[in-house]
């Protein structure tokens, strides 16, 4: 019995003993940095003295990402993550894309972005020379409904693969002659420039006209859109965004574009 209890002894004296020995070596094992603060709030560190100093930023938030402006609307208007809105700004960074930042913190002055709204926009086949199969698809999705839309459909979609197409370009404008069977002729003027309605922007906000030099071009048959305006239409968007927000927004919300 005795050699029972003596047995006991040691194998606790020997768990005991391991267990101190563990909680040593994890305890040596734990990382220490090396931190500096400057005078500005800004705070370095590195993981020992062979390293190099590394910025100690704060951490940000996620952002949460969507496609229009209601949903800037609805996020600020409910306030679901308790924001000061008196410092929380919208960043209208282009016409397609719009942020929801804060204002500057900690010393190396970073700013959280909640959230961006980035606009679902068609892909465009702009300054491209494009088949008529797929240049007429094109103009009748991605693009509004104006006069000088129809007028390129009209010469666009009456182009096939039979057509005799003459072209009179003075290197200005163009006007197109078309023949289609044994009979059927017609002479169609091309708007130079054409003002076009393109999906450029939020679906909130009314689409910028865009000015466009319409080309044909031969062997191969082909169209072209090529961009006038010397993106003039950006201005138009962010300045009709920009309207939209001060309307919409709840009170002291700043709005940046």
């Amino acid at each position: 019995m005795s050699q029972l209890i003596d047995n006991r002894k040691e194998a606790d004296a020997h768990l005991v003993g391991l267990g101190q020995q563990l909680e040593a070596e994890k305890k040596s094992n734990v990382q220490t940095f090396i931190m500096h603060k400057l005078d500005d709030e800004r705070v370095f560190y590195k993981p020992d003295a062979d390293h190099d100093w590394k910025e100690l930023r704060e951490a940000l938030v996620g952002t949460l990402n969507v496609s229009t402006l209601s949903s800037i609307k609805d996020y600020l208007t409910d306030n679901p993550d308790g924001l000061d809105l008196q410092k929380t700004m919208v960043h209208v960074r282009g016409p397609q894309l719009v942020d929801v930042i804060s204002t500057p913190f900690g010393g190396f002055r970073q700013r959280d972005v909640f959230m961006q709204a980035r606009a679902v926009i068609p892909e465009h086949m702009f300054n491209q020379h494009v088949s008529p199969d797929k240049f007429v698809p094109w103009l009748q999705s991605c693009f509004c409904e104006s006069e000088d839309l129809q007028s390129l459909l009209q010469v666009s979609g009456n182009i096939v693969d039979t057509s005799e197409v003459h072209l009179l370009d003075d290197g200005v404008s163009q006007e197109v002659s078309i023949r289609q069977g044994a009979a059927r002729k017609s002479t169609v003027p091309v708007p130079c420039p054409a003002v076009l309605i393109p999906f450029s922007t939020f679906v909130e906000v009314d689409q910028p006209p865009r000015k466009f030099v319409f080309r044909l071009g031969s062997d191969p048959l082909t169209c072209s859109l090529i961009e006038a305006d010397g993106g003039a239409w950006k201005i138009t968007a962010i300045s009709s965004i920009s309207e939209w927000l001060h309307a919409n927004l709840p009170d002291g919300v700043k709005v940046i574009a």
